[in-house]
Formats: C-alpha cells, sequence, structure tokens
C-alpha cells in the first residue's frame, strides 16, 4: 500500500448529491454538504511542477478539471477534482496520477 501522504497514483471516488464515500469506498454516508460534483486528494507529492492526470472508470456526463489546492502557508497539500455539475445516481471512480516536471 503507499504512503497517502506522499503518494503520486490512487483512486478517487465522486459520490452523488448528499453522499460521501465510507472507508470501502461506497458512498453510504448522508452528508447534506456533499455537492456530487468534487472530491479533494490529499498527498505531498503536489508541487508547481506537478502534472495530475485523470481517467475515469465510468462516464461522469460531463466535463472535468484540476485545481491544486495548498494549505495556509502557501504549501501544496493536494488537489481537489471537480465536474462540470453534480451527479446523481451513480458512484464516478477516477483513476489519478502525478508526473513531475523538470
Amino acid at each position: 500500500m503507499a504512503d497517502q501522504a506522499t503518494a503520486t497514483i490512487g483512486t478517487a471516488i465522486i459520490c452523488p448529491l448528499g453522499k460521501k464515500a465510507d472507508e470501502s469506498g461506497t458512498c453510504s454516508i448522508d452528508d447534506e454538504a456533499a455537492d456530487g460534483k468534487s472530491v479533494v486528494v490529499e498527498t505531498g507529492a503536489v508541487s508547481k511542477e506537478s502534472k495530475i492526470f485523470t481517467s475515469f472508470e465510468n462516464n461522469p456526463k460531463t466535463s472535468s478539471w484540476i485545481e491544486k489546492r495548498k494549505d495556509a502557508d502557501g504549501n501544496y497539500e493536494g488537489f481537489a477534482i471537480y465536474l462540470g455539475g453534480p451527479i446523481e445516481e451513480d458512484t464516478v471512480k477516477v483513476n489519478w496520477w502525478i508526473v513531475e516536471e523538470k
């Protein structure tokens, strides 16, 4: 198992509106704050030079984009995967990987 603190490859789950994933990746937890169109991936492997790629295992039926995230001190702490609109029924599984550009 990869160290999540510095993982460069992984899988993220975007759950339908009002749900969030449990430890097994099943969207079984009710959460009114869950927007159904984003997921945050926390990893210390992100840097200014990083390129982040995604591959969806099923069709999200909308556009997607990535935004790198920084903490209050300006240090990279991961990234978020966003969809153009919320999913309503099916869970969206996203494989991701990070490549460092030098």
